[in-house]
């Protein structure tokens, strides 16, 4: 992909960049209101707050003390500073920037290389990010996707500029970056293969040597200081053989409908793609050592691992990394087209489609403009009912208040779906006797239910 050949940066498509980026400030400020009442966040919060009150976030299938971390340990960490946050609602909202800060910020340098105008760049991605159903729900979902696919950028940009400027000292850092990637989600094991093979691919040899070298250095490093701190059982256990022992959902007769859903949810990108295939600047060849071909490969070699991801149980189309690493090649091709004066009119119908969509999108979460307090009254109920209650899809509030690890309801379910499970005598034992068994709604499910059946009503059964 090659440098727009005229600036856009003026007239319409400054107007164009404003709104675009004022649309998206607009749905970012919704998203980091609603972060603290989305059920999901609370326990992907949690094991942060463990780490910084010396808990365990791994347990092996002798233990029912189960976060339900089947990640690597990098996002926790990341996560940290969020935890010595003191008032829980902006505790929530500094891990959200957190993650989408290291997200925005590696795009938007993958961005520039890519030698597009940065603003309305930025603004294109943006917006095409906010119309898309499983990209606008990073945004609200704080998502472990989020921060592997930032590592993937990272590598990428840095890369790259060890290749196009000549500085091979940056092939540590894109190692380094690329090795942290599956340390933060398994799926992102494809991030070092495929700039290792793109490397390849470009003629260099010496610098692939140098990168795999650079691989295998801190993949030991980091690898020894994990199975340090955490055991290298428990990593085993928890990101290796819960994984390989989940069942699938379905094969063909899954993915064909699923495919359909995503292909629907991304009507605007698609449209997108195709309106601005009109104009021969888009079918330009890629060159083999830009990084809009460095992306490609990315986005391939991913393919594989999303789909699979997909179609095991609990799996869903946050994880096709391939969709994010294609937005940058989208809106650099957008930006190009843009400087058309015919392609600035395509530009502006994109953007109200797909401001459309993004409107819809956050009609249909129900989403809320002024932040979410509730975790505020939780934590003080948590704190009146100490040493009695049991919130099984919040665990983040049983640790702040008790320095302990209540098993979390969808862990217990992971573990039965693999063959797993933990004995029922251990999971009561792991929670006060006879605790008052309080969900949050709305849940997903009420699976903790079955090892307490005398708590169960018929408004609240396990799935």
């Amino acid at each position: 992909m090659t440098p727009a050949t005229a600036s856009p940066g003026t007239g319409v498509a400054r107007w164009l960049a404003f709104l675009g980026l004022a649309g998206c400030a607009l749905v970012l400020w919704s998203a980091l209101c609603s972060v603290p009442g989305l059920y999901w966040n609370p326990p992907r919060l949690a094991p942060a707050y463990a780490l910084a009150a010396g808990l365990d976030i791994y347990a092996t299938r002798a233990s029912a003390a189960h976060l339900g971390w089947h990640y690597g340990p990098v996002f926790p960490l990341w996560s940290l500073p969020a935890a010595f946050v003191p008032q829980i609602t902006l505790s929530f909202i500094v891990w959200a920037l957190l993650h989408l800060g290291a997200l925005f910020l590696s795009a938007w340098l993958v961005l520039r290389r890519l030698g597009t105008p940065g603003l309305l760049s930025g603004a294109i991605a943006g917006v095409l990010f906010i119309g898309q159903a499983y990209t606008q729900s990073m945004l609200y979902l704080v998502h472990v996707d989020t921060l592997c696919v930032a590592f993937g950028f990272a590598s990428a940009w840095l890369a790259h500029g060890a290749l196009a400027d000549a500085r091979p000292r940056l092939l540590p850092w894109a190692a380094l970056c690329a090795v942290l990637a599956p340390w933060t989600k398994q799926l992102g094991v494809a991030v070092p293969l495929a700039v290792f093979l793109w490397l390849w691919w470009t003629g260099r040899r010496d610098l692939a040597g140098r990168f795999f070298f650079w691989c295998v250095v801190w993949g030991g490093v980091t690898g020894m200081l994990f199975f340090a701190v955490f055991g290298a059982e428990n990593l085993a256990f928890n990101l290796w053989l819960i994984h390989a022992r989940t069942p699938f959902r379905g094969g063909w007769t899954l993915l064909l409908p699923e495919t359909g859903r995503l292909l629907l949810e991304n009507w605007v990108w698609l449209a997108a793609f195709a309106a601005a295939w009109i104009f021969p600047t888009a079918r330009e060849s890629v060159p083999r050592t830009s990084l809009a071909a460095l992306l490609w490969f990315l986005a391939l070699a991913h393919l594989p691992l999303g789909i699979s991801a997909v179609l095991k149980e609990g799996g869903g189309w946050n994880s096709l990394h391939t969709q994010y690493y294609l937005l940058p090649l989208l809106a650099g091709l957008l930006v190009r087209v843009a400087a058309l004066p015919r392609g600035r009119l395509l530009l502006a119908a994109i953007f109200l489609a797909s401001f459309m969509q993004a409107a819809w999108l956050l009609h249909r979460q129900g989403t809320v403009w002024t932040p979410y307090r509730g975790q505020e009254d939780f934590l003080a109920e948590a704190r009146a009912q100490a040493g009695r209650v049991y919130f099984p899809w919040n665990p983040l509030l049983t640790i702040i208040t008790e320095r302990r690890v209540y098993p979390f309801d969808n862990a217990l379910f992971c573990l039965t779906q693999a063959g797993l499970e933990p004995r029922h005598e251990t999971v009561r034992a792991t929670v006060p006797p006879s605790p008052l068994i309080i969900y949050h709604e709305p849940v997903q499910g009420h699976f903790a239910l079955r090892y307490f059946p005398e708590k169960m009503n018929p408004a609240a059964r396990p799935r």
